[in-house]
């Protein structure tokens, strides 16, 4: 990873190690614009997929992508759950920022940022939430859906899913850059996050863990008051289902209904990853509310 960022010509290239209590957590940042950016990326997915937005935002931000626990160079505890991955996200942003930063996470991401907003406010300045996932989508699935989630680390197609990432890792180089020679040192380092079978099963584990922790996660958004900081809500719909628009609509309305400093933005043209298929977008909201924050600060 560190060698497609600084072969991407970034300014403020770093990498380090957290020390997690006999495990390590693995970070990788670059920029040094006035405000710190922390990138949450989706469930199995890892930090190389922010890649195509990274280059847009160091002038604006230090950017700031770690491996989560299991992925990378990121050791996995004895016990993976909900705290534990909480935990850690609260410790990368004590180790990057001695000020609040902006948070911008992806689907699971953007739920885990979400919580650590509601319960450690002060850390955070603003966030960016990219079609992120809700408690409520996964608790109005059918009971034989749950099941194969809290079983998808053990029904797993290794092969398939190593193929599949082979493609996406394409798909990164391609939204990441022009230049034949980047794209395959950008490539190459999505790609050795899902190179062997070890790799490819600590991801497919965040399924079950999210499984698991669905009265946790409805729990702690009632324990706490809504968000306050300045929020983009981007909302994608190209090649989502008719019959779950509206339902999704309405839940990501509510939640933005309840936040006094945020907006929603329906992504008609883009898919789950916005990042990659309409990086600009992501970049745009959080440019929105960086400003927002300072203005706040001023």
């Amino acid at each position: 990873m560190i060698d497609a960022l600084e072969a991407l010509a970034l300014d403020g290239t770093a990498t380090g190690l957290l020390d997690r209590g006999g495990r390590q957590l693995r970070w990788f940042s670059a920029g040094s614009g006035p405000a710190t950016v922390v990138l949450e990326p989706g469930a199995g997915d890892s930090a190389s997929i922010w890649l195509p937005i990274v280059a847009r935002l160091t002038a604006v931000a230090r950017v700031v992508m770690y491996d989560r626990a299991g992925f990378g160079d990121s050791g996995k505890p004895a016990r993976l759950d909900l705290g534990v991955t909480l935990a850690d996200l609260r410790a990368i942003v004590g180790e990057v920022s001695g000020v609040s930063c902006v948070l911008i996470g992806h689907s699971w991401g953007g739920l885990l940022v979400q919580l650590l907003a509601l319960a450690d406010p002060g850390l955070i300045s603003a966030l960016v939430l990219v079609d992120p996932a809700h408690e409520r989508f996964w608790l109005d699935m059918p009971a034989s859906d749950l099941a194969m989630m809290a079983r998808a680390h053990l029904d797993l197609d290794v092969s398939a899913h190593i193929a599949e990432h082979a493609e996406s890792s394409r798909w990164v180089a391609e939204s990441t850059t022009d230049d034949p020679a980047l794209r395959e040192l950008v490539r190459r380092a999505h790609l050795a996050y899902a190179a062997t079978e070890r790799q490819v099963r600590n991801a497919a584990a965040e399924l079950p863990l999210i499984a698991a922790s669905l009265d946790d996660l409805v729990r702690r958004r009632a324990a706490a008051p809504p968000i306050s900081a300045p929020t983009v809500l981007l909302t994608a719909m190209k090649g989502r289902p008719e019959q779950y628009r509206q339902p999704v609509l309405d839940v990501q309305e509510g939640l933005v209904a309840a936040m006094p400093s945020a907006a929603h933005e329906v992504v008609w043209d883009s898919g789950h990853y916005i990042h990659v298929e309409q990086p600009q977008r992501v970049v745009a909201a959080t440019k929105d509310v960086v400003a927002q924050a300072a203005s706040s600060c001023s």
